[in-house]
């Protein structure tokens, strides 16, 4: 895989109330993040229309991921492309940034929300990186997603077979974690489920 020329960034309205032939566009200012390993380059966007390209990055090489409107602010669902999210899905625990590994999670929240991950692969994944998650507020994030997962988005036979995986790691975290306010978001957790 070469050196990139150019980023393009498209958006477009997701309101079924907004009619095809409508142009409409959210005038925002976001960052991108394009990620290599466990390090983040962001590039700072104008979004104005329905296509956005900045040759900023020319000469960069192919990043393992991208997150557009991985700042926080922006405003719209963030679509990651296919490879981004599998990688995310397979490595979201070794992004070294707690702001890019968050909005790295709710990207990956809204795949599971827009049917393009499946809520029984996010439940493993969030099972996986738990245990090596040092940030507290990721970890109590992390734990609201995985309780909400299980709870509305796995059906019960699923449940059943995520059960003794997701009260093992549950239990484990708890005992070996030494924070009261994460001991006590590990509890709650494991109470819920």
């Amino acid at each position: 895989a070469g050196a990139l020329q150019t980023l393009r960034i498209t958006s477009k309205a997701d309101d079924a109330k907004v009619s095809r032939s409508a142009a409409v566009h959210w005038n925002q200012r976001l960052a991108v993040i394009l990620g290599y390993g466990d390090t983040a380059r962001a590039v700072p966007l104008h979004l104005r229309n329905a296509e956005t390209v900045s040759d900023s990055v020319a000469g960069w090489p192919r990043p393992d991921y991208i997150i557009p409107g991985a700042d926080g602010v922006a405003y719209g669902h963030v679509m990651l492309d296919s490879a981004s999210r599998e990688w995310l899905l397979q490595n979201v625990h070794i992004i070294r940034e707690p702001v890019v590994r968050t909005s790295a999670w709710m990207a990956l929240w809204e795949s599971v929300l827009y049917g393009e991950t499946s809520p029984a692969r996010f439940v493993a994944v969030t099972l996986d990186a738990l245990p090596r998650e040092s940030d507290e507020l990721i970890v109590q994030h992390v734990l609201g997603l995985l309780e909400t997962s299980y709870w509305r988005y796995l059906d019960s036979a699923s449940r059943d077979a995520q059960a003794a995986r997701v009260e093992s790691v549950l239990w484990t975290e708890l005992l070996r974690t030494a924070a009261p306010s994460r001991k006590r978001a590990y509890f709650n957790a494991l109470v819920s489920v």
